[in-house]
């Protein structure tokens, strides 16, 4: 009888040690549901939004360590109550060729690499395009829209304190019609997250493209500049 007792005893502790575990681990690892884009007000861990499509970002962080710059405030998420961040690598990104301003592209394990020829008599221009997954409809037909897009990038030729190539232009694309259209300008000589806010939000149930046009107007014979193309990113709420 002893015994008995002795091992519902172990039992009971063994069952209370399966039930606490998962509780650790997510105390050890963090909020699973937490969003990059709104994670608070930790400037150093979260990317945050806020600068109006024609800002142009100085972002803080160097080159070779990809950075994350500090706009702000961030992201208006009271709309909504759920929300998907989508982020895309940059390889997967395609240039619009033959282009005879692009003097190269190459996809590297970073991202999207296009360099643009110095300018001649015109300033040099290229479009890139940017494939999102999207969604057509989720369960109880539920259909997740999008206001807020991402790029993540920088521009390698800096004259007059300015960084070129820059975007000037954001087209997106729900399949094959035009949602939008931002006239913008943005560029930084280091890895920056350029939020954009499409001032409404849209649904993508075709296959979201964002459009980015870039443009150099770098006179120097010498002076090739290159765009660089890390990611990209869209968020869906519903």
């Amino acid at each position: 009888m002893k015994r008995v007792r002795v091992m519902v005893v172990l039992l009971g502790i063994f069952l209370v040690m399966l039930i606490a575990m998962p509780v650790t681990a997510e105390m050890k690892f963090g909020d699973p549901d937490e969003d990059i884009l709104t994670r608070g007000t930790d400037d150093g861990t979260f990317i945050p939004s806020g600068a109006s499509a024609d800002t142009i970002v100085a972002a803080t962080g160097s080159r070779e360590g990809g950075g994350i710059d500090t706009q702000s405030p961030v992201l208006d998420g009271s709309a909504y109550s759920n929300y998907d961040t989508i982020f895309v690598h940059g390889v997967n990104a395609e240039v619009d060729l033959p282009n005879s301003d692009v003097e190269y592209v190459a996809y590297e394990k970073e991202g999207l690499d296009i360099s643009l020829f110095p300018k001649v008599s015109n300033t040099r221009k290229a479009v890139i395009y940017c494939p999102v997954p999207s969604y057509q409809l989720k369960t109880g037909g539920v259909q997740p829209r999008v206001k807020y897009i991402a790029v993540e990038y920088f521009s390698d030729y800096m004259t007059g304190g300015h960084a070129w190539p820059e975007v000037y232009k954001v087209d997106v694309y729900n399949g094959h019609t035009l949602s939008k259209t931002i006239s913008t300008t943005f560029s930084s000589p280091i890895y920056s997250v350029q939020i954009i806010d499409l001032g409404n939000w849209y649904s993508f149930d075709r296959g979201m493209n964002i459009v980015l046009y870039i443009r150099s107007d770098i006179a120097d014979p010498s002076g090739w500049s290159g765009f660089h193309l890390s990611g990209y990113a869209a968020r869906f709420e519903w």
